[in-house]
């Protein structure tokens, strides 16, 4: 059976905006996956870069232990944010942390074992900073049931850079080398 031109082109009417639908559905898809991918992979470079400067901040030498955590703290609250949920929050989500600063954690890290003293832990050259966070780094928009599992990455920045000895330890051991080297030996030096 043969179909007039006419009626040809009833049966196809909206065809046309159908694909036109279609093809705005799929570039958009695919553009704000883009963005969302891209806006995660900049402020997991930014954290990034607040976690080192903060490790350095830490590895800075103080009066004693407390100040040089201080020193740290308040540089990642100051980028990354405090305990407010971060800067960030829309993006990346702080996870854990033991510090005042959410996803934060600043000292000696957790997998040094102690040994029997604590000394060992303190002469560990794994002392930083971690940050923790997670991202989304996929998003189908317009898909229903897509958003609301919990399809979040968990990301940690980690800068172990050590710690420089403090004042107070630094005197420490200087005094218990004047008292092995009697008073020839030197109270100050130029390091410990």
């Amino acid at each position: 059976m043969m179909l007039l031109p006419r009626e040809a082109s009833r049966r196809r009417r909206g065809q046309g905006t159908i694909e036109l639908i279609l093809t705005f559905f799929a570039f958009f898809t695919i553009f704000f996956m883009f963005v969302q991918v891209s806006l995660s992979f900049g402020v997991a470079n930014f954290i990034q870069y607040a976690t080192f400067i903060s490790a350095r901040a830490f590895l800075s030498g103080a009066k004693n232990k407390g100040d040089q955590e201080k020193a740290a703290s308040d540089y990642l609250a100051a980028t990354v944010g405090g305990s407010s949920g971060g800067r960030f929050k829309s993006i990346a989500q702080p996870e854990g942390g033991s510090s005042e600063v959410d996803g934060a954690f600043i000292g000696s890290t957790s997998r040094a074992k102690p040994a029997p003293s604590e000394d060992a832990r303190t002469s560990m050259w794994e002392q930083g900073v971690t940050y923790s966070f997670k991202v989304r780094l996929y998003m189908a928009p317009l898909i229903p049931g897509v958003g609301k599992g919990d399809n979040k990455v968990l990301l940690e920045s980690q800068s172990w850079l050590g710690r420089d000895p403090t004042e107070e330890e630094c005197e420490a051991v200087l005094q218990k080398r004047a008292k092995l080297g009697g008073a020839r030996q030197a109270l100050f030096d130029n390091g410990c």
